[in-house]
């Protein structure tokens, strides 16, 4: 059995947001570095510095995306 992790982007990319998305992938890796993490994104844009950050967080951890 597969147990993914979901992670809803919702509103604008801000730094704040940026914070919330690596302190759960912080999480996730800690508690399982092997499940699928699904990500969805509901935004109208933001501050380009933290999606980019995002973005590159996302790609350098182990889990599938």
């Amino acid at each position: 059995m597969v147990n993914y992790k979901l992670l809803n982007l919702i509103g604008e990319i801000n730094e704040d947001m940026d914070n919330k998305v690596a302190n759960f992938i912080s999480t996730i890796i800690e508690e399982d570095n092997t499940s699928p993490i699904i990500i969805t994104i509901n935004s109208n844009g933001g501050n380009i510095v933290s999606g980019f950050s995002i973005f590159n967080r996302l790609k350098s951890i182990p889990n599938q995306i």
